[in-house]
């Protein structure tokens, strides 16, 4: 992501954001050509708007796994 809010072609970003107490996880691999870009969306099923603070890591094992662990867990 550039600073003129643009994104680059040929990289991965990655996006975490809290929807309705549930954790989504949002990956993009932009490629050169927009039609071949690939976006991969999870969610978590617990709930993390319980009024409690919460630790959560992502850990990328590799190019095709990330682990999301929350409260160390």
């Amino acid at each position: 992501y550039s600073l003129d809010n643009t994104i680059e072609k040929d990289g991965q970003y990655l996006v975490i954001k809290l929807v309705d107490g549930q954790l989504h996880l949002i990956v993009l691999v932009a490629s050169l050509h927009e039609d071949e870009d690939e976006i991969y969306q999870i969610q978590t099923k617990t709930r993390f708007n319980d009024g409690h603070w919460h630790h959560i890591s992502l850990h990328r094992g590799s190019d095709y796994h990330l682990e999301l662990i929350s409260d160390s867990r």
